[in-house]
């Protein structure tokens, strides 16, 4: 990509340089995942086209949605990925709608909206059956589950209702220590986030930071998650949740290969 960028610079054909440096922004989150530091181009108008423009537009919206879901700011992940979706709309482009509503979804249940977002991914998955892109499914999953994994639970249970993620088989990068439940239902979204976060290591000061509630409030959380899994370390805990209930991602698994340690 990196050569396609440079040979487009060279012959300046400006469209496939910003398209280089778009895929290339992608490249990085799903390396880095949600650590990724990208820089996104800014679009000349005045040398594109406007279908050119509203393309790019299109796609920097949904690159900005992914960013901002990795920085914890759904809210404009929301409305960067509505964006998107209305931009690819406008164009009658099926793949670019499917991909900005598979970033609609996750930003929606990570603001607690899972009813809006179970309908966008049922909508997502609509557009991919119609226009037959399996691979804008599998990238985005990838890209989706790289940043935050733990919206995996979210994917499973929509997938289980509909059948749909079954057949799924993204590339997926994550930390080995990252827990996945089996079952939705078995800890509220906010335990489980806890419980994420205890087994990155992360102190009470921490999780409270990341879920902006009190040190206090994420203390009381732990004690809850202490009580349900019968332990009292935490230590102990992260090893009851792999051994019982949960599964641990292994590099480059896919979401139907994950394996029961």
């Amino acid at each position: 990509m990196e050569k396609v960028r440079a040979t487009a610079h060279r012959r300046q054909l400006p469209r496939l340089r910003y398209l280089a440096e778009i895929n290339l922004a992608e490249f990085h989150l799903l390396e880095d995942g949600a650590d990724a530091d990208v820089n996104l181009p800014k679009p000349n108008a005045a040398i594109l086209s406007a279908n050119q423009l509203q393309a790019l537009d299109a796609r920097l919206a949904r690159v900005r949605a992914l960013i901002e879901i990795g920085k914890s700011r759904f809210g404009l992940a929301e409305q960067h990925a509505r964006l998107a979706l209305r931009e690819a709309g406008t164009m009658g482009d099926l793949r670019a709608a499917a991909a900005a509503q598979y970033c609609l979804a996750t930003a929606l249940v990570l603001l607690g909206s899972t009813r809006d977002a179970e309908r966008a991914f049922r909508e997502a998955e609509e557009l991919v059956a119609l226009n037959g892109c399996r691979t804008t499914r599998e990238w985005m999953m990838a890209l989706l589950l790289r940043i935050v994994p733990e919206t995996i639970q979210f994917f499973d249970t929509i997938g289980r209702k509909g059948e749909a993620l079954h057949s799924m088989e993204p590339s997926v990068g994550s930390s080995d220590k990252g827990l996945v439940p089996v079952l939705a239902g078995r800890l509220t979204r906010k335990q489980y986030l806890v419980l994420q976060y205890i087994a990155r290591g992360m102190t009470n000061k921490e999780i409270a930071a990341q879920l902006s509630i009190s040190e206090s409030g994420a203390k009381w959380h732990v004690k809850r998650l202490f009580e349900r899994f019968g332990v009292s370390k935490r230590s102990q805990l992260v090893a009851t949740a792999q051994a019982k209930t949960y599964y641990r991602y292994k590099e480059n698994t896919s979401c139907n290969q994950l394996r029961e340690l």
